[in-house]
């Protein structure tokens, strides 16, 4: 379908559900990436699904198309516009929705920040961190809240790809990956749930070793 975007000459509206028009739409997004650009969902998260560069740019050209077509938003501009592959911009353009942080959200709903302040230690995880993960996603809104707090924000992921030092800016303390390298196959259950032990392990380890870590 992506391949197919640079085709589309007109949006139509007008079947859409007329119960749309009086329901408020709230999208939480997980990040606060634009529809399309160089920080948009195309080059920031295509490669993640096994895009190579030229579908990347193929891709990206068709969501600026669509971006132009729409006349009542700035997808362009638009924070998290470009989450969920541009799902977060399909939302808000087609369904008038309104893009909010979805980590402020959830964590409003949990009574998080008080959580942490009451707390010793934070960890946090998630499955992969890049580059991504400074821009919206759990860990980061995690980490910020801890530094606020003065608390240390211990980080266990799946792998670590890349330059994560914006991660420590943010209030990451120390991170540790349950595997070194990105495997070419994934690990069965037992060996990942290994490799999560280790991990957990070495952390508490060195939480043992210097308590303000």
């Amino acid at each position: 379908m992506g391949r197919t975007l640079e085709n589309i000459k007109k949006i139509d509206y007008s079947n859409l559900d007329k119960r749309l028009k009086s329901a408020h739409i709230v999208a939480c997004c997980d990040v606060i990436n634009p529809y399309c650009g160089k920080n948009g969902a195309a080059y920031v998260f295509a490669k993640q699904k096994g895009a190579s560069a030229e579908e990347i740019k193929r891709l990206d050209a068709g969501l600026k198309h669509i971006s132009d077509l729409v006349t009542n938003c700035d997808l362009k501009t638009m924070p998290g516009s470009g989450a969920a592959g541009g799902l977060g911009g399909g939302i808000a353009a087609f369904l008038g929705g309104e893009l909010k942080n979805g980590f402020e959200i959830i964590s409003s709903l949990l009574g998080l920040e008080e959580k942490i302040k009451s707390s010793d230690i934070i960890i946090t995880g998630e499955g992969k961190t890049d580059a991504q993960t400074s821009n919206g996603k759990l860990p980061a809104g995690v980490s910020v809240l801890c530094q606020n707090h003065g608390k240390p924000c211990i980080l266990i992921s799946g792998c670590i790809d890349g330059d994560i030092s914006p991660l420590y800016d943010m209030g990451i303390t120390s991170a540790y990956a349950t595997v070194p390298v990105i495997p070419k196959k994934l690990p069965n259950k037992t060996e990942a749930a290994d490799a999560l032990y280790t991990a957990a392990l070495k952390a508490a380890r060195d939480i043992n070793q210097n308590h303000d870590i």
